[in-house]
């Protein structure tokens, strides 16, 4: 269960805590902040209806969901706008979560994605030796890794170390994908070693 869930809220601030919950903390809020936190467990949750929120500065380590997922929710949400708009997620520190770093909610890729996710920005983030589960049978084949997103609208992804994803599942994995997204820029990143390397000879 989750540590935290704010449904509908507005002007919430989380600031300095140790957080252990699956996923740690849930939010369909307005104007949220979430600062400094110690995150065990599971990750943030991001549901339909977030806006204007700032997830920065977090160590989120070791836990069974995606570091930060966007998009989705729970249960019915509240909110009539159900975009995730508005998002900073920027200088955190993701590694050994079982899914991605960064991440959409579950759900095939489509043209209906698009704008999903408006606005968004992920800037000087850590993020590595994430999504490296061997059984994936949950993702269907979709791939893992540092940034998997679908349906962005007008995003920076800026000055993050993406390193060391997906290195030893046995799943698809990569450092940055988008699908279904228009007007992203993606600019001075250190993107190295995500994937599973299988060396010459070795598939039969």
């Amino acid at each position: 269960s989750a540590g935290i869930y704010f449904n509908a809220c507005k002007e919430v601030t989380v600031r300095g805590c140790y957080l252990l919950g699956f996923p740690a903390v849930v939010s369909s809020s307005i104007n949220a902040q979430f600062l400094n936190n110690f995150v065990q467990g599971g990750g943030f949750w991001l549901e339909n209806g977030s806006q204007d929120t700032v997830v920065a500065g977090n160590d989120i380590v070791g836990g069974r969901t995606q570091g930060v997922t966007l998009g989705g929710a729970r249960i019915e949400p509240l909110a009539e706008d159900e975009r995730v708009r508005r998002i900073t997620i920027r200088d955190n520190r993701i590694s050994q979560m079982r899914q991605s770093a960064i991440g959409s909610a579950f759900g095939r890729p489509s043209i209906q994605s698009l704008g999903q996710i408006e606005s968004l920005t992920i800037s000087q983030n850590q993020l590595f030796w994430n999504a490296n589960e061997e059984d994936a049978d949950i993702f269907d084949g979709q791939s893992q890794g540092g940034i998997i997103l679908q349906g962005v609208h007008r995003g920076r992804i800026h000055d993050n170390d993406i390193s060391g994803n997906g290195g030893q599942g046995q799943i698809p994995a990569c450092g940055i994908l988008l699908s279904w997204s228009a007007g992203v820029e993606i600019k001075d990143n250190q993107i190295a070693g995500n994937g599973l390397f299988i060396e010459s000879g070795t598939v039969t």
